[in-house]
């Protein structure tokens, strides 16, 4: 075998072993869809939170207590 026989089957083995630890791009978009879905479920759940958070500052707002107060009398 010579010198560049030996390094072509050098760089096919390589290659090869390379192979099998790379990720396909079907593998990283399956993996993104399910990150970005996750991150897409945490945003609507941190809106809800958000959403409640200033409703129950408003509602209980001594100001707007006593404007509903005169507003029903």
């Amino acid at each position: 075998m010579t010198i560049s026989e030996s390094v072509e089957h050098s760089k096919i083995k390589v290659k090869e072993e390379l192979k099998n630890e790379l990720v396909t791009r079907e593998i990283f978009e399956e993996r993104f869809k399910t990150f970005e879905e996750k991150f897409k479920n945490l945003e609507f759940r941190i809106n809800i939170m958000i959403g409640i958070a200033a409703a129950a500052c408003t509602v209980f707002n001594p100001g707007l207590i006593d404007l509903m107060k005169s507003l029903i009398k």
